[in-house]
């Protein structure tokens, strides 16, 4: 019955405890699933956002290409327009002019010569620009383009500008004059100021060289010009600069750190950083409070064993209480001697009774409320007399002899009470644990200014690894959790209460015989005590 007792006992906050875990459980898987849908989610943002800043990127790149066809390839179709036959055109267009001079060229169809106008050109770049514009020069009359510009690879200068025409006499040819396109005036840059590539709604007056950055290229290898500030960023976007132009092709670079302003709400931030750190945190959160919680139901699961242990020590000796009381109101005891046994099973049950509810108080007591020891000399052998004899019928009853070593000038500075609850505490475990028939043995050990009080039993020892426990509440060794002996295992547990309130320490070995040696230390009286 008493194992259905503290079934029931303990049945309901162990369900409790099942549910709280289920939940904590629960909760943690919610909480990831949450943060990888965060995590899910402001990726994707991230990835609008991005390609959102590539689009801008692109856009101003189209921009400033248009821009650039518009207003210098504008301005030179008015400068090969302005062409004086023998001279050269009144002006080329702001930014192209080279270091050295501008050369201005003719060739017609009929001739293979190039007319020179201007600054003189390096031979190579000379037999190149023939071969070139000889080239051209039907192709240009073919399509019908107003100008085109090409390259020479043995340049500087970077290339030129030419246009076709065609002699009153029916003959044609072309004309054009050399352009220089990376220096500090190029019309690239003038038109990368000037124009609002990016949308003013959002660029508002930040200058166009503090957010992008702009690089124009010939063949994708040659790079004609680029800004005074170069931004290396993954926010690009090219557009080429139309076919008169031939292979030169505008590059655009958002400014990496500038972008969130482009970006309505900025650009979203990882929160795997914070959600991965909140996601661990509130694991270790729910394994501590899973741990707790087994430890939680570890404890009721002891608390009701030692309420079923209690229950059962306090019903063996009220039931042989009652039993022999009630023979003896009722007269069955006919002669002395049944009545005088009686008397004493009464006495020793009362006894345990004591005993018992002493530890019991003693361990339910917070550290708070224990008693305050009353520390004086003790003499022990009158102690360890007195303890003997009230436990004596105890024993006796289980057949164990008790036999004491105790020098008569031993003492020690303890509470009376305490010390004799120390020492039947230890006598009661050394004979309920031990076998019927043992000798318990009790001495006392001066030792380098302390005491030893040495309770010794034949018993099966202590493990090692259970030396320590023992002395822990409710810690029973596992052999004994399903043997018959009745025990609440706070017996130990009191003794070490005890002794180190009164400043001693307490430890287990092996005894000299086999079984156990429980040991208390105290400090030495001065030998005065009774």
């Amino acid at each position: 019955m008493k194992g259905s007792s503290a079934r029931a006992t303990g049945g309901q906050p162990r369900r409790r405890l099942f549910a709280l875990a289920l939940l904590l459980i629960l909760s943690l898987s919610l909480g990831a699933a949450l943060a990888f849908q965060a995590i899910q989610t402001s990726r994707r943002h991230r990835e609008t956002a991005e390609r959102a800043l590539e689009d801008y990127a692109g856009f101003a790149a189209f921009i400033l290409a248009s821009q650039t066809y518009r207003q210098l390839g504008g301005a030179v179709v008015q400068s090969l327009g302005s062409w004086q036959p023998g001279v050269g055109p009144g002006a080329v267009p702001p930014g192209t002019t080279c270091e050295g001079g501008t050369t201005y060229f003719e060739q017609t169809s009929g001739s293979h010569t190039l007319h020179l106008i201007g600054a003189s050109l390096p031979e190579t770049v000379t037999g190149a620009l023939t071969d070139t514009l000889h080239n051209a020069m039907n192709l240009l009359e073919e399509v019908g383009w107003r100008f085109r510009y090409i390259r020479i690879h043995t340049g500087p200068p970077d290339g030129f500008f030419l246009t076709s025409f065609k002699e009153p006499n029916g003959e044609y040819g072309v004309r054009g004059f050399s352009a220089c396109l990376a220096g500090a005036e190029s019309p690239f840059r003038a038109i990368m100021l000037s124009e609002h590539a990016l949308p003013p709604a959002i660029a508002g007056s930040t200058p166009a060289d503090s957010m992008f950055s702009v690089a124009v290229t010939a063949g994708g290898d040659r790079q004609l010009f680029h800004s005074p500030v170069s931004y290396a960023s993954p926010f690009e976007g090219s557009a080429r600069l139309g076919t008169e132009f031939g292979d030169l092709t505008l590059a655009v670079q958002l400014r990496a750190d500038i972008a969130n302003r482009l970006v309505i709400g900025g650009i979203p931030s990882s929160p795997t950083p914070l959600a991965a750190g909140l996601l661990g945190l509130s694991t270790l959160l729910v394994v501590t409070a899973l741990l707790q919680l087994k430890r939680e139901y570890e404890l009721i699961t002891i608390r009701s064993d030692f309420v079923s242990n209690v229950s059962h020590e306090l019903r063996t000796p009220l039931s042989q209480i009652l039993i022999f009381t009630e023979l003896l109101k009722l007269g069955r005891l006919r002669t002395k001697a049944e009545r005088d046994r009686s008397l004493d099973i009464i006495d020793q049950e009362t006894r345990r009774l004591i005993r018992l509810v002493e530890n019991v108080l003693q361990f339910s007591r917070s550290s708070a409320e224990r008693r305050p020891m009353q520390c004086q000399d003790l003499g022990l052998p009158l102690v360890v007399n007195e303890t003997l004899d009230a436990f004596r019928p105890l024993a006796a009853a289980r057949g164990a002899t008790l036999r004491s070593v105790v020098p008569a000038a031993s003492s020690v500075k303890a509470d009376r009470s305490a010390l004799r609850q120390i020492m039947l505490n230890l006598l009661d475990n050394a004979v309920k644990y031990g076998p019927k028939g043992q000798t318990v043995n009790i001495e006392v050990l001066p030792i380098n200014g302390r005491t030893r009080i040495v309770v010794d039993d034949q018993g099966p020892g202590i493990p090692l690894e259970d030396r320590e426990r023992i002395w822990q509440g409710y810690y029973r060794l596992q052999r004994e959790t399903n043997s018959a002996v009745a025990g609440s295992g706070i017996g130990l547990a009191v003794v070490r209460s005890l002794a180190t309130g009164m400043g001693g320490t307490t430890w287990v070995e092996d005894a000299e015989a086999g079984g156990a040696r429980f040991i208390v230390e105290l400090e030495t009286g001065n030998g005065e005590g009774l």
